[in-house]
């Protein structure tokens, strides 16, 4: 939950969840977006509600998270691949690098088919695996979600600190030369994305 809690939280900040504006609202007891934990908390306990009316369409749902999750890091590798803006860091496999990020596509690729395919045969309504339906309403809901909404707000991550490169290891406030903290923090108050 914490770190789910964290994820809605970044993202609502950065405006790319419906009504973002209530979850990134931090308690002012907790100094903790309780908002965005307790979304978290409902539909984690829906989604496993499922699980009492269907066997399988919670092995669905337990399809699609294992889908989702090798796409999170397929999805950096394969954009590593085609537009080739990368740096390599100190550790790095050269001209393997490659070879191995192109295993890793195909295998994430091997593994999604597998995941969607049903478990036993005959197929019928209760043998069905619903991970591809699940799948698909996940990618509309987003598609249109983003050319309706997140299109227009969405410009990358806001930054709300710097680290300041002197010894003393404080954080500028933003108040330095560039002054982004301030400018993200006045942007967010204006759009009703923050409260203090």
């Amino acid at each position: 939950m914490q770190s789910l809690g964290r994820t809605v939280f970044a993202f609502s900040r950065d405006r790319l969840v419906p009504f973002s504006n209530i979850w990134v609202q931090i308690n002012p007891v907790t100094q903790t977006p309780l908002y965005a934990v307790w979304i978290c908390v409902f539909w984690a306990i829906a989604i496993n509600l499922i699980g009492l009316g269907s066997y399988a369409a919670i092995a669905g749902v337990f399809a699609v998270t294992a889908i989702a999750l090798d796409w999170s890091y397929c999805i950096p590798i394969l954009c590593k691949m085609v537009f080739g803006q990368f740096e390599p860091g100190p550790w790095h496999m050269g001209k393997l690098s490659f070879w191995v990020n192109a295993y890793a596509v195909v295998w994430t690729l091997f593994a999604s088919i597998i995941f969607i395919l049903p478990t036993v045969r005959p197929v019928e309504g209760d043998t069905m695996n619903y991970a591809i339906a699940f799948l698909g309403a996940i990618v509309i809901f987003s598609a249109f979600f983003w050319y309706i909404v997140g299109k227009k707000y969405y410009t990358g991550p806001l930054i709300e600190a710097q680290m300041d490169e002197n010894a003393s290891g404080d954080v500028k406030d933003g108040s330095g030369p560039s002054g982004e903290f301030q400018r993200a923090t006045e942007e967010k108050k204006k759009t009703g994305g923050i409260t203090t």
